[in-house]
């Protein structure tokens, strides 16, 4: 049986490799990586736990009811009078029924 065995490189346009890569280029690549890595897991951790704050307080929160919301405003049909009163000085401000 021949040995056909033919080198994986034999063919190649490229040529290997015959430095070490530059340690110190090496190391920061690896630190930028490895932050943005930790970076979108605590965008991810931080934006799950807003959603789930925001989960548990509509599930929460009452039911609104719009007839007595409705009395109350309707309750405001009448004119109001602000007064406000600054270094001994007074403003009436009369505002008219909406």
């Amino acid at each position: 049986m021949p040995n056909r065995a033919v080198h994986p490189r034999a063919r190649s346009i490229f040529k290997a490799r015959t430095k070490k890569p530059n340690f110190v280029l090496s190391v920061a690549a690896t630190t930028i990586r490895l932050s943005f890595v930790l970076a979108l897991c605590a965008a991810l951790a931080l934006l799950g736990a807003v959603v789930g704050i925001a989960k548990a307080f509509v599930d929460t929160a009452p039911t609104l009811d719009l007839a007595a919301l409705d009395a109350f405003f309707s309750a405001q049909q009448q004119p109001c009078v602000i007064t406000i009163q600054r270094k001994g000085k007074t403003l009436d401000i009369n505002l008219p029924a909406p």
